[in-house]
C-alpha cells in the first residue's frame, strides 16, 4: 500500500505498508476525510486468481466492566470494540482469554489501534495463556478507548474489561526471630495463574508494624523467570508495552517507585503508608 503513488515491493522506498494476507490500516497512516488516494498492489504467480476485499472496519460498542465473545473464523481477523471509560477510574484491566487459536490484544484512546499504532498491546505466543493489559494513573483517563483483537489465524475467546482485582496483603506482624526467619513472613497465593500481565495486592495496615520496620522484603516462589515485583505508594504500579507510528520497535511506560526481576525486592528505609504491590509477566502466565 502506498499513499498517492502505485506501490512496488522491490524497495521500502516504493511502498508505505506491506502485509501478508490481510491488514488493518488506522489513523497515523490513514487521514480520514483528507481526500488522499491510497493504492494497493497485489503480486503473485501468473495465472493466479484472488479476491481483494476493502472495507471500513466494523466497530462494536461494549459496556465498561463486562465480557463479550470474540471470534474470527474464515474472515477478517482484526476485530475492534469501543468502550467508554467512566471518570475517577484509578486502574483498568483488559484481557482476551482464548477458547481456540491465539488472539492478541491492543488498545488506543480516541482512535482505532492496530499492532503497530497503539497505546498498549499484549502478544503472548501461547494459545493457553490469556493476554491482558493493565492501565494505571496517569496513563488512564476517562473517555473513549478502542480495543482490537487480532491473530495470524482464526481464533475464538472472550474479551473482558474490568477494574483489576486487588488482594489485601498484611504487612508482617510477627517479630523477627533470627533462628526462625520464616516466622515473620505473610504469604498469599496468586489465584489468576492462567493470565499474563499484572496481579495486584495492597498493604494498608499503616501503623504498627510498618512504623517499626527498617525495611520491606518481598519474595516470589515458583515464579516464571523474569517476573517483575513492583511497588508504588498510594497508587497501583504499572508497566505496559506500546508501538507508535507504524514502527515495530517496542516502547514502554513504567509507573512504580521500585521494582525488581530478581525474584525478590528489598525496599530500604520503608515508610508507613498504603502501598500497592504488583507482580508482572509480559509474555507468559
Amino acid at each position: 500500500m502506498r499513499k498517492g503513488f502505485a506501490p512496488h515491493s522491490s524497495s521500502t522506498a516504493h511502498y508505505d505498508k506491506k502485509r501478508t494476507g490481510q491488514g488493518l490500516l488506522v489513523p497515523g497512516f490513514l487521514a480520514p476525510g483528507g481526500g488522499d488516494l491510497y493504492y494497493v498492489g497485489v503480486w503473485g504467480n501468473p495465472g493466479e486468481t484472488f479476491q481483494l476485499d476493502s472495507r471500513q472496519q466494523e466497530i462494536t460498542d461494549i459496556a465498561f466492566d463486562g465480557t463479550v465473545p470474540v471470534a474470527a473464523s474464515n474472515s477478517f481477523r482484526f476485530k475492534t470494540f469501543r468502550v467508554s471509560v467512566p471518570v475517577d477510574q484509578t486502574a483498568w484491566e483488559v484481557a482476551v482469554t482464548p477458547g481456540s487459536g491465539d488472539p492478541n490484544l491492543c488498545l488506543r484512546r480516541d482512535q482505532v489501534p492496530n499492532p503497530f499504532n497503539n497505546d498498549a498491546f499484549s502478544e503472548v505466543a501461547n494459545p493457553s495463556v490469556a493476554d491482558s493489559i493493565s492501565l494505571v494513573l496517569p496513563d488512564l483517563s476517562d473517555g473513549t478507548v478502542y480495543l482490537t483483537t487480532y491473530s495470524a489465524a482464526d481464533y475464538a475467546g472472550d474479551l473482558s474489561n474490568r477494574e483489576p482485582v486487588v488482594t489485601p496483603l498484611d504487612y508482617a506482624t510477627a517479630n523477627f526471630e533470627p533462628h526462625n526467619p520464616q516466622n515473620h513472613f505473610v504469604s498469599v497465593l496468586n489465584g489468576d495463574s492462567a493470565r499474563a500481565g499484572w496481579r495486584y495486592f495492597v498493604v494498608s495496615n499503616q501503623e504498627q508494624p510498618q512504623l517499626s520496620s527498617p525495611g520491606w522484603l518481598l519474595e516470589l516462589e515458583n515464579q516464571a523467570p523474569g517476573t517483575e515485583i513492583a511497588i508504588r505508594r498510594g497508587d497501583l504500579p504499572g508497566r505496559h508495552q506500546y508501538r507508535q507510528n507504524g514502527n515495530p520497535g517496542i516502547l514502554q511506560s513504567v509507573r512504580s517507585d521500585a521494582s525488581s526481576t530478581l525474584g525478590f525486592l528489598q525496599h530500604r528505609d520503608h515508610e508507613s503508608d498504603v502501598w500497592y504491590v504488583g507482580v508482572y509477566t509480559v509474555n507468559q502466565a
